[in-house]
């Protein structure tokens, strides 16, 4: 299974320009699978982005907004994509600026329903 994880990441890393780190990380900070070329630690990283991702989802209910699907990250040096890819797991790509953000949300909506489907059998 790792390996299929592997590959639909490197698929998305070469389809989406400048992708640095790309990975498939639990709302537990725990990463499943990781690609990244940058000086970005898996670990930290993955654990980092997890509490982004819970903080902005709590803020969300908190504000009846409904349901988080995704959201972006925007600095001088770098964009980054998240994608929910079910209830406990998310999809992260970071990039460098400047980031073709409609590129990366076609690209992930359209592989997002096979991730959420190998993680769930």
């Amino acid at each position: 299974m790792s390996e299929e994880y592997e590959e639909i990441l490197k698929g998305l890393s070469k389809a989406i320009e400048g992708t640095v780190f790309i990975g498939i990380i639990g709302k537990d900070g725990l990463p499943v699978s990781v690609r990244t070329n940058e000086n970005f630690e898996k670990s930290e990283s993955s654990a980092e982005m997890a509490g982004i991702y819970n903080t902005i989802q709590s803020t969300i209910n908190s504000l009846n907004m409904g349901n988080l699907l995704d959201f972006f990250i925007d600095t001088d040096k770098f964009g980054a994509f998240v994608s929910k890819i079910n209830e406990a797991y998310f999809l992260v790509i970071i990039m460098h600026a400047p980031v073709n953000i409609g590129r990366c949300k076609l690209e992930t909506r359209r592989m997002t329903p096979k991730l959420r489907q190998m993680i769930e059998q």
